[in-house]
This record gives C-alpha cells, structure tokens and sequence, in this order.
C-alpha cells in the first residue's frame, strides 16, 4: 500500500474488546488496519494515516491506535523492543492523560450502545486520542473556534471532526471512566495504546459477596 509517512499513526486494549495484556512486553506485532486508513493533515505533521490497528502482544490480537506523531512503524514486522509504561513513568501517559483516555473510551466506544467499528468513527477516535495527548490548551477541539495547539488542518470530512469533537465534549463533562489505559512504549518506534476494562463496584461487590459464600460454604463443610 501507498501510505504517507505512518506517523505514527491504538487501544489497548481492543476498543472494547481489547485483549488485557501481559505484565511484561516481548514482541509487538501490527498486522493491519481494521477499517482501512485515511490520510489526515494536523497542525503538528503532515499527512498521516489515521486509522485503527490490528495488533498482536505476545501473540494475543488486539485493537490498537498510535499515541504519538512522529516515530515509525512498519506491517508485520516483530518488534522486541516494547514495555508498558506505567502512568506516570518514563515513556508513559500523564496522569490527565491517562484519565481522559479512558474517559474518551468511555464515552465514545464502551461496547454497548456504541461501537468504534467504522472509518469514520476510527478517524474520528484517533484524532481524539492525538488531541488528547498533543493539546496544550484548556479546551480540546481538533476543529473550528476554540481549537488549540492540535488541529486538523485537513484531509478529516466535516463528520468525523463534528463526531471528535462530540467526543471530546463529553469527555470533559464525564466524570468517571470504565477503562485503563496504557502507552506501549518502544524508545524507537510508534508508541501504541492498551487498553483493558475496569470492573465497576457492583462487579466487585458481587464477587466479593461470592468469595465469601463460598468460604461459608467451605467452612460448613469441615465441620461436619
């Protein structure tokens, strides 16, 4: 395929269904787009290929999205050289960061009533998800009045920069997020995003409630 430079152009999770990943990083394998690409113009690069990927970790297949602008990447290539950072490390997310990419996952792909499974709505996401990470202003925008740092300049439909900065609207008035979410670092190659879901209370309440019968139940049992 005739591609621009893949600046870098995660999740980690897959959007969703993205496989939780090991505690430790071997091998980092991207194997496709899931949706196609389309090349995007922003205020910090030139063209780039926006899309979602199709990645194996360790040979487990997620969904993934590029976090950063300028580094390479090649198709089919096995790299070695990758970890997670841990928020707040050396090559990980910011705290903010990391909390408003989970909430954008939260809002805008939480396998439910939505679902980032279109090339719009993955160039939408991507662009978010650069937003996000690029933008040094209060508000986050990729289009129109009020945009900041990061912008597109071109190349992005009307639709999809209305649905990222839908997005990114609701982003800002969500509270809480039902993800985490983890940079892929390699010091030489395009970081990728993780992304795994997090069990709300009431998940944890009911399994605790569960541990605990079935400990009533064991000790029952041996007093017999």
């Amino acid at each position: 395929m005739n591609r621009p430079r893949f600046a870098a152009t995660l999740a980690a999770v897959a959007l969703a269904a993205t496989a939780a990943l090991p505690a430790s990083a071997d091998t980092l394998k991207l194997l496709t787009t899931s949706q196609g690409h389309q090349n995007v113009d922003t205020s910090m690069t030139g063209l780039e290929a926006v899309a979602q990927y199709v990645a194996q970790w360790n040979g487990t297949t997620f969904l993934t999205y590029c976090t950063d602008l300028f580094e390479p990447f090649a198709f089919n290539v096995s790299y070695t050289d990758y970890a997670p950072a841990a928020t707040g490390s050396a090559g990980g997310f910011t705290s903010r960061q990391a909390d408003l990419l989970g909430k954008l996952y939260t809002v805008a792909d939480n396998g439910g009533s939505a679902k980032v499974d279109t090339l719009d709505e993955t160039v939408a996401f991507q662009l978010s998800v650069w937003e996000i990470i690029n933008e040094t202003a209060s508000s986050l925008r990729v289009s129109g009045s009020n945009k900041g740092e990061f912008f597109v300049e071109s190349g992005a439909t009307a639709s999809q920069l209305a649905m990222a900065n839908e997005w990114l609207e609701a982003v800002g008035e969500t509270r809480s997020s039902v993800f985490s979410v983890t940079r892929l670092y390699s010091d030489g190659h395009q970081d990728m995003l993780s992304v795994t879901a997090v069990p709300e209370p009431s998940t944890y309440a009911m399994l605790l409630a569960g541990l605990g019968a079935m400990g009533f139940i064991s000790r029952r049992r041996a007093s017999r």
